[in-house]
């Protein structure tokens, strides 16, 4: 998953995630394990974020 840091979404970037947004979301949907393996800062939105779940 790669995703802005924000819960906060707008036009272009309509659903991002925070990453413990996405660790519940992978968990509800049967994901065991969610790892943050990177960030980024975003002049965007803040900072990007990626992840590994399995």
């Amino acid at each position: 998953m790669v995703s802005y840091d924000t819960d906060k979404g707008n036009r272009w970037v309509p659903y991002p995630n925070t990453f413990q947004s996405w660790q519940a979301l992978a968990k509800k949907a049967g994901f065991e394990h969610t790892e943050l393996l990177a960030t980024r800062p975003s002049h965007f939105l803040g900072r990007f974020f990626s992840a590994a779940s399995c």
